[in-house]
């Protein structure tokens, strides 16, 4: 793809001739009315004259020679040419105010947007304190081929008044080029038939940014960079387009969707992997907290819930069993790092219902079977001796 660019044709204004070219086409006109007018009555003339012959059963001839406008004159045809060409000329004017576009040639001359986008001598500031400190924090945008926007020629656009700077292709938006909407966000990349398409970056009016790769005016894979730090890098999904959107922060960049990475700057969580949807973590995935606990398992919309989870902490505890709503909740498997087990039921992250517990008595691998309500036990069934086998009922 090469790096010509277009812009507007300046404007005319209509009938804008010189009073020298105006007088001389007045009075050839003029001129050539008169001797039209006269060869129509001399035409009259002959017309009656053999009508008055042909009652008196007399043939006449006639011999007055018709007089015609003699175009050899040099001061009818050097005033035809200039009207020839005034017509011309507004002709002209005419097709480009109906269809404002011409294409880009090597005179200089380049395509005019007409009344969707209008040429710019200035470029509006519209960028704002988030965006600002963006752009200094990622620096320029890197094309993937050389342009000279100096070269451009900027548009503002009819619709919501963004600005953009890029290459043009048969009216529309193709090639390398950058928009500001009038709200401080920014788009710089690749476009293809008005809508971002390839390699992009955007910049959200409160500091957010994403880059990756755009389809048609959708993003759907690449990193996204919050303004407090966190990061996504993965899958994306995006149910309005650029142009959807009067000013493109209006959309914020669309969801997470499918798989990803979420690296947090600050707060309780250090990073999560795995499935998104609609935004939130949902499917298999991995969570890491800050103070060394992990969770492996499914989740639904942000909580850990499922049939089977894994969770252990930086002490050596560790959980496996069902989730619900962030919390153990159905059959699971508590054990603890000097031996001690429990298996059993759970209710809402706490023991409750039949369980057992193995621990060492006495220097003796045991088991007990017990019933627990509310995290606390109530009673035990039996105990079981693991080494020997021997089990004593208890109540």
């Amino acid at each position: 793809m090469g790096n010509q660019c277009c812009s507007a044709l300046p404007a005319e204004e209509e009938g804008t001739y010189d009073k020298e070219g105006l007088s001389e086409m007045e009075k050839a006109a003029t001129k050539i009315q008169a001797r039209f007018k006269g060869q129509q009555v001399r035409k009259d003339q002959k017309q009656k004259k053999e009508e008055t012959s042909k009652q008196k059963g007399a043939e006449t001839k006639e011999t007055t020679p018709e007089i015609d406008i003699d175009m050899k004159d040099p001061e009818l045809e050097q005033v035809a040419t200039k009207i020839q060409a005034a017509f011309k000329g507004k002709q002209l004017r005419k097709t480009l105010k109906t269809n404002p576009t011409t294409e880009g040639s090597q005179t200089g001359q380049q395509e005019t947007i007409g009344s969707f986008a209008v040429p710019i001598k200035e470029i509006p500031n519209y960028s704002n304190q988030y965006t600002n400190v963006a752009l200094r924090k990622f620096g320029d945008f890197k094309y993937e081929n050389n342009v000279e926007f100096s070269l451009l020629t900027p548009h503002k656009i009819v619709k919501n008044s963004a600005v953009y700077t890029g290459q043009w292709k048969n009216q529309k938006r193709e090639g390398a080029g950058k928009q500001v909407w009038t709200d401080g966000s920014i788009f710089e990349g690749n476009w293809k038939e008005n809508k971002p398409h390839g390699k992009g970056r955007v910049i959200h009016q409160n500091g957010d940014v994403f880059e990756g790769e755009w389809t048609n005016g959708k993003n759907a894979k690449g990193k996204y960079t919050y303004a407090n730090g966190d990061v996504y890098e993965g899958d994306w999904v995006q149910t309005r387009e650029v142009e959807d959107c009067l000013n493109v922060g209006e959309y914020q960049g669309g969801k997470k969707e499918g798989k990803g990475k979420y690296f947090y700057e600050d707060g309780y969580n250090l990073s999560y992997e795995g499935g998104y949807s609609d935004n939130l973590m949902h499917g298999a995935g991995v969570l890491t907290f800050r103070d060394g606990r992990k969770y492996t398992g499914n989740f639904v919309k942000d909580k850990m819930e499922g049939p089977h989870g894994v969770f252990v902490w930086n002490d050596g505890r560790k959980y496996e069993g069902e989730y619900y709503d962030d919390k153990k909740h159905g059959y699971g498997v508590f054990s603890w790092p000097d031996g001690r087990k429990y298996e059993g039921s759970w209710l809402y992250g706490k023991q409750h219902g039949r369980g057992f517990l193995t621990f060492t008595e006495d220097g003796e691998p045991v088991k007990y079977s017990g019933e627990w309500e509310d995290g606390k036990r109530i009673r035990w069934f039996s105990r079981v001796n693991l080494k020997d086998g021997q089990m004593k009922t208890l109540s």
